[in-house]
């Protein structure tokens, strides 16, 4: 579970009933909100990110007063029914786009600030992060600092040099907030206009925005989140691959809370068959980039100075830091791609690399060339026409009446564009080859939906 030492907020009885309608619990740091007005979710959110208070402590202070008990009423016309529609739809047809149809608002509270951009990288959905330059860091709950002690670091030696390191961290911070008021005021003197409590905010806003640097990456913040069905399970799906202990749990305490919520969305998360071969794949996939990355580093590609690793303009202070931003990072896993790659292809002499993208559902076929800029498009015209050529030489020899036994992706007619035969976005091994500068075209069988496409089932 999310770190078990931050201590848990606690309520009075008649608190707890006032909360109770509208989260899914009042002990646990992950919840969602559930009975209450978009309006006021939304309200409650944009409160959050610049107080110090917990989500449920802010509802009880200044919203809970506004909220009707005709609000706490759950409406249950045609749930089960709508639950049963989308589960068939979902999960025994493949259509993934009715996972857009429904959202959660759900709040993440004691977060790392690294945990905070895991949550925030995924699939579209709003986030509400407490923010450092309006809410100073300075509360002690429990006596403690605010922020994670990691779990990998329980029973090593290093643990207590961390708390030590953090700690001073933090009663630096503290202790330079009010200098830092100090000489912002002297810098920038009251105008008669402005009102005291402007003045002292925007004072204040400036001391923490400049000395935020300090806090640690394993500060602790609130998250609120608001996100379709599609997005929590991409994000789900990735943090229970995550190589972070806290993500980990977070992922496991959000599953059961949004469930609470919109089930019939998050059926498929933790199915052995289905989440279950999606996290295995992110899992070994991340494995295979450090090996990637450690060969790399063997064999010389990456450039070492002044005991720093360099890679495309960006210096990485260990092996373990250039692994952690290449698994995040596209383009950084493209210069390292090409840094390998590039001598070694140009000692094979390749002229043309041809990918194929076949799938089983059809067995019609396209050229295409990935790259739409207008020289690539130019300089591969020619093989499309060349290809089209061909493919009509032999469906006569072989007596194959179909009249269009190949698409032009690369030049298509008609006004028609490649995504007319190939609906969504699909990648294809011969974009990687592509960018090193070797030219590269892809044989993809053409007007299939390919729902499994990109997954560990295609």
């Amino acid at each position: 579970m999310p770190d078990a030492r931050s201590p848990a907020e606690s309520f009075t009885e008649d608190e707890r009933c006032r909360l109770a309608p509208y989260f899914t619990n009042l002990d646990a740091p992950v919840f969602a909100l559930t009975n209450l007005p978009d309006v006021v979710k939304g309200a409650l959110f944009a409160r959050y990110s610049r107080s110090a208070k917990s989500l449920r402590r802010l509802f009880l202070d200044e919203f809970s007063d506004n909220v009707g008990a005709a609000d706490a009423e759950t409406p249950a016309v045609g749930v089960e029914r709508a639950e049963r529609l989308f589960t068939r739809v979902f999960s025994e047809y493949g259509d993934d786009s009715v996972a857009q149809l429904g959202g959660a608002h759900i709040a993440c509270e004691g977060a790392s600030n690294l945990l905070t951009k895991i949550l925030e990288r995924g699939r579209l959905a709003a986030y509400l992060e407490q923010s450092t330059r309006y809410v100073p860091y300075t509360d002690r709950p429990g006596g403690r600092w605010k922020y994670l002690v990691p779990e990998e670091l329980d029973g090593t030696p290093i643990r207590a040099r961390f708390t030590q390191t953090l700690d001073r961290a933090f009663e630096v911070y503290a202790q330079w907030i009010e200098p830092m008021q100090a000489y912002y005021r002297a810098r920038h003197p009251k105008d008669p206009d402005d009102s005291d409590g402007v003045y002292r905010a925007a004072i204040r806003a400036k001391a923490l925005d400049t000395l935020r640097g300090l806090l640690p990456a394993a500060t602790q913040s609130n998250v609120g989140i608001f996100g379709s069905g599609q997005a929590y399970e991409a994000m789900l799906l990735r943090m229970r691959a995550h190589p972070l202990a806290e993500a980990r749990s977070y992922a496991d305490a959000m599953l059961t809370e949004l469930r609470k919520v919109i089930p019939a969305f998050l059926t498929r998360v933790d199915r052995p068959d289905r989440g279950g071969r999606w996290t295995e794949y992110l899992s070994a996939t991340q494995s295979a980039i450090k090996g990637v990355a450690d060969a790399a580093l063997d064999e010389g590609f990456v450039q070492r100075e002044g005991g720093q690793l360099l890679l495309a303009d960006e210096r990485f202070q260990s092996r373990d830091a250039l692994v952690d931003e290449l698994r995040s990072d596209d383009d950084l896993r493209l210069a390292l791609y090409k840094a390998w790659v590039d001598p070694k292809v140009d000692s094979l002499a390749v002229k043309l690399f041809i990918s194929l993208d076949l799938s089983s559902q059809t067995d019609e076929l396209g050229v295409w060339n990935s790259n739409s800029s207008f020289y690539y498009k130019r300089y591969f015209a020619p093989f499309g026409k060349n290809f089209m050529a061909y493919a009509r030489r032999i469906s006569r020899e072989l007596g194959y009446q179909r009249r269009d036994v190949l698409v032009n992706g690369i030049s298509p007619e008609g006004g028609m564009s490649w995504q007319t035969f190939v609906p969504g976005e699909i990648s294809v091994n011969s974009e990687l080859v592509l960018a090193t500068g070797t030219p590269a075209l892809a044989f993809v069988t053409v007007n299939d939906a390919r729902f499994l496409v990109d997954t560990p089932l295609d």
